[in-house]
């Protein structure tokens, strides 16, 4: 869910969707952080609602929400970053979608649902 989106659209409404990236920073030789390389990154998008300010996406996940898997193979480093984007159909297969928002969570920050703790059965 998205909320106060601006509007990029002649009708006051914008086509609002999200790509969910998975990538991350590593230390290069210089000891310099640097972003995953292209090929390391995995990236899923909903779909797009339309003519509003304020989507809410509908699926099969948990509260009802779209269901977006991205492979995690470790913690360390990674990054999941959420943006949310204008769909313009005469852009869209170019990768020149407008940006409305971006957030990024580093995974490391968030509880491990399979760590030690979580698994033991008392």
């Amino acid at each position: 869910q998205a909320l106060a989106l601006p509007s990029l659209d002649l009708n006051g409404k914008s086509d609002p969707y999200v790509r969910a990236t998975l990538t991350g920073y590593d230390r290069d030789l210089k000891w310099e952080l640097k972003e995953w390389l292209t090929c390391h990154r995995h990236s899923l998008c909903t779909h797009h609602c339309s003519a509003t300010l304020s989507p809410v996406w509908r699926g099969c996940g948990l509260s009802g929400g779209e269901l977006l898997t991205l492979p995690v193979i470790s913690t360390a480093g990674a990054i999941l970053r959420l943006e949310v984007l204008h769909y313009d159909v005469l852009t869209n297969g170019k990768g020149k979608d407008t940006v409305l928002g971006v957030v990024e969570v580093p995974l490391a920050d968030l509880p491990n649902a399979n760590s030690d703790e979580r698994n033991k059965e008392d």
